[in-house]
């Protein structure tokens, strides 16, 4: 079960001190902050609001925002802009920030080296393409003489590459005996009609 919501976190008591309305004593009123954040599983993710509360220490009168005299207002408005926000509460944002920077540098690792891949082909490379007929399978390099790449052809198909993953597990070396062969000037995102989703080489 995941458990999520808001909390609130103490953040600071205004130091100066000023006059209750309410009882007439003289610097006993204080504002305090509260920052709200959202959590999951308690770990803070971003925070959500923060607001705050004037309060007597001798008649305990306490006031919310629009509860305050006009002068009060003030004060509390340039009390809330140094009350900060510590950085704690944005760590859920920082640790999904490193998620996908970790993701896309992946990505681009995988790009790079599939790019190296296809430009220096090596025998038992291989190939997950999308066929024409919109079906994934897979082309394995069997032999390189010269400028010419000679595939073999996996014999089972799939609607997705996910899927084509699944059966490459199960059925790895069921390729057919039959040769299909390409120039490598011809081997560039495609290899005949066949567009290449991904090269794996062991």
């Amino acid at each position: 079960m995941i458990i999520f919501g808001t909390r609130g976190k103490y953040l600071k008591q205004q130091s100066d001190a000023f006059d209750c309305t309410n009882c007439g004593s003289l610097n006993t009123v204080r504002m305090s902050f509260i920052q709200r954040y959202f959590h999951i599983f308690w770990i803070p993710i971003f925070p959500t609001s923060k607001t705050g509360i004037s309060q007597c220490s001798n008649c305990k009168q306490a006031l919310y925002l629009n509860e305050m005299p006009q002068a009060l207002k003030m004060t509390y408005n340039e009390s809330k802009k140094t009350a900060k926000t510590p950085l704690k509460y944005f760590i859920g944002l920082l640790l999904i920030a490193l998620f996908f920077a970790f993701a896309i540098l992946g990505i681009v690792a995988v790009t790079i080296a599939e790019g190296r891949y296809a430009k220096n082909s090596m025998v038992g490379d291989v190939y997950a393409v999308e066929l024409p007929n919109k079906l994934y399978t897979y082309y394995k390099i069997e032999e390189i003489r010269g400028d010419t790449v000679s595939f073999s052809v996996h014999e089972y198909t799939a609607r997705t590459l996910a899927a084509m993953q699944k059966v490459r597990r199960q059925y790895e070396d069921t390729y057919g005996t039959e040769r299909i062969k390409f120039a490598k000037k011809d081997i560039n995102g495609r290899i005949g009609t066949a567009r290449i989703s991904s090269i794996d080489r062991d």
